[in-house]
């Protein structure tokens, strides 16, 4: 019964959530500052959840410190639940209305990744939670033939948000993954993804937290060690598939750039690894209140 009851809760938050996202998508259409319009109204939410999410602050201003911000703690607090507010808006209203904000959302290098789908070599993209989530549609709407991997119980809180929750989300191009977020449900899905990027596919999934216990030599991240993530870097050095590091930037007139960066030249997964999380260290210092695992990130410890 308690199941339930929690399972019809949360399909009804769900579904109240993207109603409001359904909302925004209307809105947006119509508004003249288009861009405006989303980062205001990204700021509100963000306001509103800064006070929701008051068990957070703590890890945040930690994570502020450990990371030697010069800032106030209060105000490196406001910046980044300001900023969570407004990616939020953005990667969902995206979503909605990928035609009226396409404008607001460029791309950086996209030809080298094309080139090695041309070649059919497929690709790997390996992104973040940093930023709005609407690479897999940016990659959709340039017609790379992508799939997304997601853990299930991300998949789960889709399946139960009902008829409301985005469509692509809910479709053939959803990969399972355990919960771990690393190793593929099935040797059947493994085939599966395998056959997909060696035709010409690409794959794309975020690997910003730590792998399974037991994958080999921990990696130092902001001063801690975290086990690698290897199944992807090693299937590119079986197959030769090349790999990219897909990440957000800020920019100024009020959207986003999303930057496809070459891996590079590396001789071992964990040495793969290892160069996505040194390109991602060095973003997250760079400006931090786009990445939004910093209030988990002293549970990895």
């Amino acid at each position: 019964m308690n199941l339930q009851t929690d399972t019809g809760a949360m399909r009804l938050a769900l579904n109240v959530k993207f109603l409001a996202i359904r909302l925004l998508g209307i809105l947006v259409r119509v508004v003249p500052f288009k861009a405006f319009f989303l980062n205001s109204s990204g700021m509100i939410i963000g306001l509103f959840l800064m006070f929701l999410r008051i068990d957070q602050w703590r890890a945040i201003k930690r994570f502020a410190r450990h990371t030697g911000s010069p800032l106030p703690s209060l105000l490196y607090i406001v910046k980044y639940f300001v900023q969570q507010g407004k990616d939020g808006v953005w990667g969902y209203v995206f979503c909605e209305a990928p035609s009226v904000l396409d404008q607001y959302v460029t791309t950086q290098n996209r030809e080298a990744v094309k080139d090695a789908l041309a070649e059919g070599k497929g690709a790997i993209l390996l992104g973040a939670h940093y930023g709005p989530a609407f690479y897999a549609y940016i990659l959709n709407r340039m017609h790379f033939d992508v799939k997304g991997l997601f853990d299930k119980y991300f998949v789960r809180q889709l399946h139960n948000a009902g008829t409301l929750v985005l469509k692509p989300l809910r479709s053939e191009k959803v990969m399972f993954l355990n919960n771990s977020g690393v190793v593929l449900v099935s040797h059947k899905n493994e085939k599966h993804l395998v056959e997909h990027v060696r035709k010409g596919g690409s794959v794309v999934t975020d690997i910003d937290f730590p792998g399974p216990a037991g994958q080999g030599e921990t990696i130092p991240f902001f001063r801690l060690s975290i086990c690698p993530h290897v199944f992807l870097f090693r299937l590119a050095l079986k197959y030769d598939i090349p790999i990219f590091f897909c990440l957000f930037r800020n920019v100024r007139q009020g959207g986003y750039r999303m930057d496809f960066i070459p891996s590079g030249q590396y001789s071992t997964p964990e040495e793969g690894f290892r160069r996505y999380l040194s390109r991602l260290q060095s973003q997250i210092e760079e400006y931090p209140f786009m990445w939004n695992m910093i209030p988990r990130f002293f549970e990895w410890s």
